[in-house]
């Protein structure tokens, strides 16, 4: 029984631990519940709940009056007086209302560019930190794997110098050990990269102990997500879909501005003159005491001068900086994908390199190996996997490039790190 619940147990935490091995398309997912964002979600729904308009009545005035002397009228003898009762109805101006209507579609709209745009910096800063943890990880590998060869190195140096078989120059055990120290210079450097990348990006997205890396994209797969970017328009980019929705914002606040003071028809009154009678006269008819009024106003379209300009100057102001951020944009991309490009080609110059060169061939050349001494022969291996630490090291800067790269054209989209099916 005890058995039984100790393999229960085991059972229980390998699952664990498995369900902690998280795929890159879940990482990137996690944008979506970025504090920032659904802070800012909340926002969004504030304002689309909204009712920004004014209502068609401004307002409702009930005004009441006395007509006529406190006592009666000597005059005509039997009118004392009379009462005036009236209800007044003010109106907002229709065409105002219309144009607040659209500034709150226009802000609401802005919210939401600026909300997407929050979600894109949120899958940015994740896909900057995989690229890094996953494209460096292979630098490491070589680095590690290369001191095992320098390790070798300088035991059979250390062989050669205690039994004294063999010349040993000053020169190789001067750069066996410089090379060994680089190399570890190289690890710790290359493990304190790792290590803050996956800091990084276990605050950005939870703990976890691994990461599925069996689909990810080479540099193959990264040549072929070239083609695609390069055709994407820097008008796409979530900043410039922002300040294309402050422009509309400020445009719809300009025509707001100057719809205002250009109301014409202020109010309308029903009344009704209650006349108060000593005795009532034969002939009385109540209706001809209701009256009706309407008040118009002249509009001076001129009181608007000073906040129309300002307003327009805002207009402006969001103009200028859109297009700005829109070449902005266009540029750093352009200059981005430069790098990129430079780099893949480097990458490709050095893998040719280790496949098509003399040292690769003289290794691969078993009839040789007999001919060739320990020393010689892992000097051969130490030559080829230093090849492979430049190669993994331009890997690395490729992924550093191309996360940047993918953070200019807006789209931190898990399938631009996988590889291209």
């Amino acid at each position: 029984m005890i058995r039984t619940g100790l393999l229960f147990t085991v059972w229980m935490v390998s699952l664990t631990a498995m369900a902690q091995v998280r795929s890159i398309p879940d990482l990137l997912a996690t944008a979506g519940s970025d504090p920032v964002v659904t802070q800012f979600q909340s926002l969004l729904g504030t304002a689309e709940a909204l009712r920004m308009h004014d209502p068609l009545v401004r307002q409702v005035a009930l005004r009441i009056g006395f007509n006529g002397n406190s006592l009666g009228d000597s005059l005509l003898g039997y009118i004392r007086n009379e009462d005036a009762y009236r209800i007044q109805v003010g109106f907002n101006s229709l065409q105002e209302r219309n144009r607040q209507k659209i500034i709150k579609n226009a802000r609401v709209d802005l919210l939401n560019a600026e909300y997407g745009w929050l979600q894109q910096q949120a899958a940015s800063r994740r896909f900057a930190a995989l690229s890094s943890w996953l494209y460096t990880l292979p630098a490491l590998e070589a680095c590690r794997k290369l001191d095992t060869f320098l390790v070798r190195e300088q035991t059979i140096l250390r062989e050669m110098l205690s039994s004294g078989v063999g010349e040993v120059k000053v020169s190789k055990v001067l750069g066996a050990e410089e090379d060994k120290n680089r190399n570890d210079r190289d690890i710790a450097g290359l493990e304190s990269r790792v290590a803050s990348s996956r800091q990084d990006l276990v605050q950005l997205t939870g703990e976890f102990t691994g990461i599925d890396k069996s689909d990810l994209a080479d540099v193959q797969d990264i040549t072929l997500w070239l083609s695609e970017i390069k055709s994407l328009p820097p008008a796409a980019h979530p900043a410039v879909t922002a300040g294309n929705a402050r422009i509309s914002l400020e445009s719809a606040n300009l025509d707001y501005i100057s719809s205002q003071n250009r109301r014409f028809v202020n109010n309308l009154s029903v009344g009704y003159q209650y006349p108060l009678f000593v005795e009532t006269p034969r002939r009385f008819n109540p209706q001809n005491n209701f009256s009706f009024r309407i008040e118009l106003l002249a509009p001076l379209p001129a009181n608007n001068r000073f906040k129309r300009a300002d307003a327009l100057l805002d207009l402006r102001e969001s103009q200028y900086e859109a297009t700005m951020t829109l070449e902005a944009t266009r540029l750093s991309m352009e200059s981005q994908l430069t790098k990129v490009e430079n780099l893949i080609r480097e990458y490709n110059a050095i893998t040719n390199r280790i496949e098509n060169g003399l040292i690769g061939a003289m290794l691969g050349n078993r009839t040789l190996h007999g001919s060739i001494s320990p020393l010689d022969m892992v000097g051969l291996e130490i030559a080829r996997q230093k090849l492979e630490v430049a190669r993994a090291e331009i890997l690395a800067e490729i992924g550093k490039e191309y996360a940047e790269l993918i953070g200019y054209a807006g789209v931190p989209e898990a399938k631009y790190l996988l590889k291209k099916r």
